[in-house]
């Protein structure tokens, strides 16, 4: 049961909210829930109602907080006390997709002294809910914020443990949830869409790997494969190009659905993962879907790879001045057909018996032309504006921004052992503990409050920082004045 606002556009373009009491009622007939209006509190705007929507709301907390319940039965004694309908929520899902079968299967030949699926969820389930690293998972969420059942023995060398477990046999755990996901949730597969992003570090160095293939080679725990170093500057798409980064690739449905991932090097070009991401989907009975992706995988020998064994693709081709696109499919006579209200297409097929779609946005009040195909390329690979600057105005430009430069003075300090760290820290446990129930009146939040720093300080809880002074003087050595 939840407080809704329905919204009534009138005449005059004013807009009237109403505030109903409802619940989700599910329908066996629809296979769906409906809403099922309760009771119809009135005007959203009317201060009385507030007043008593407000008064009602007291009297549940009253009702439902759990020191009054004790107060009521003083033969009851509350001992701990969790949010738990989020976390039951995830475990009914995790259940549901068989992740814990899946997990014995593949480590079937395996034997541990902790219980792998328990950490796994442990780290996925704080990840959801309270994303933060696996120290604080450890330290802070599992021992104070929730209860999951199972988690009592796991240690924080079980969390890492466990992801290097899952890094040994990730492929075959993939496979298998995808399998099952296809199966539970009849996927629709025909259609693959792929596409990347970066990933950025808040580090200064970048990776160095061994020999002339800059690999690194992981923990015998982690099956002892062999990597390119991964993170490397790049063209990020986030917009951090100061930092080194990852490529992170990903097929889908078309409904959204995960299929794989792929995890390549910060310097990675769209361009080169395509072959690989084609092996790896044919391994999977995945040859013969429609691959869609972006202008950043189109190269001659791509579209060779894409259409070899029948396969078929989908690819966003830039237009060219005097290539196939612009003097074949842009500019060949023919009708604009409406698919939407914003766009229309008109379909060609081009002399070497290749089928395009041209399509024009209704938005822009015109259709393209050679014109615009030959103009739009030529902006793209113009060079850059300062190179076009005769030479005195550059010179004088790089003598104002060294002027600029020497008026500012950089203070470096670790970022680890801040006290500014420490305060959103403490204020992000506050939120989770305490301020997360909503309190009627400020006196009650206030003694809420007072009552969390009171076990807080009697547990004698602080941080436990892994960032030491020989940390800070080896990295940031070169920052020190001597």
């Amino acid at each position: 049961m939840y407080l809704r606002e329905s919204r009534q556009k009138r005449a005059d373009g004013s807009v009237l909210a109403h505030l109903q009491l409802a619940e989700n009622v599910w329908d066996p007939e629809r296979q769906r829930a409906q809403v099922r209006i309760v009771y119809n509190c009135g005007r959203a705007d009317d201060p009385a109602n507030t007043e008593r929507l407000r008064r009602l709301a007291k009297s549940i907390l009253r009702r439902c907080a759990p020191e009054e319940i004790l107060a009521e039965h003083p033969e009851w004694q509350l001992i701990e006390a969790w949010p738990h309908g989020d976390l039951y929520v995830l475990e009914a899902l995790w259940q549901r997709l068989g992740i814990p079968q899946v997990l014995r299967e593949v480590l079937a030949g395996r034997k541990f002294d902790f219980e792998v699926e328990r950490a796994l969820f442990a780290m996925v389930a704080n990840r959801a809910l309270a994303p933060a690293s696996k120290l604080y998972c450890y330290e802070q969420w599992l021992r104070e914020e929730v209860h999951l059942e199972g988690a009592t023995g796991l240690s924080l060398q079980h969390l890492y443990r466990a992801m290097d477990v899952l890094e040994a046999h990730k492929e075959a755990i993939e496979k298998a949830l995808y399998f099952r996901l296809a199966d539970l949730l009849n996927l629709d597969v025909e259609i693959v869409f792929y596409d990347t992003t970066s990933l950025h570090f808040e580090v200064d160095e970048e990776d160095h790997g061994f020999g002339p293939e800059d690999e690194v080679h992981g923990s015998r725990a982690a099956g002892r494969k062999s990597y390119r170093a991964l993170r490397k500057r790049g063209h990020s798409k986030n917009g951090r190009f100061d930092a080194p980064q990852i490529v992170v690739g990903l097929a889908v449905t078309r409904d959204g659905f995960p299929v794989r991932h792929w995890i390549f090097p910060g310097h990675t070009v769209d361009v080169t993962t395509v072959a690989k991401v084609k092996a790896d989907l044919k391994g999977w009975q995945l040859s013969r879907c429609v691959f869609v992706g972006d202008a950043g995988m189109v190269s001659k020998a791509n579209l060779e790879t894409l259409a070899r064994g029948g396969g078929k693709y989908i690819l966003c081709m830039p237009i060219h001045p005097g290539g196939e696109v612009a003097t074949e499919v842009v500019t060949r006579p023919g009708r604009y057909q409406k698919v939407a209200d914003h766009l229309e297409v008109k379909e060609v097929t081009s002399a070497t018996g290749n089928a395009a779609v041209a399509t024009s946005s209704a938005t822009t009040r015109r259709k393209p032309s050679g014109n615009d195909a030959t103009d739009s390329r030529c902006s793209r690979s113009s060079p850059p504006r300062s190179s076009r600057w005769p030479n005195r105005k550059a010179a004088r430009t790089r003598s104002g921004s060294a002027t600029l430069l020497r008026r500012i003075e950089f203070h470096y300090t670790p970022t680890h052992a801040s006290w500014l760290n420490m305060a959103e820290i403490e204020i992000g446990i506050l939120q989770r503990q305490c301020l997360a129930r909503c309190a009627a009146e400020q006196a009650t939040l206030a003694r809420e409050v007072a009552a969390w720093q009171k076990r807080r300080n009697a547990a004698r809880c602080h941080i436990e920082w892994t960032f030491t002074r020989r940390h800070a003087d080896r990295k940031l050595s070169r920052h020190y004045v001597s």
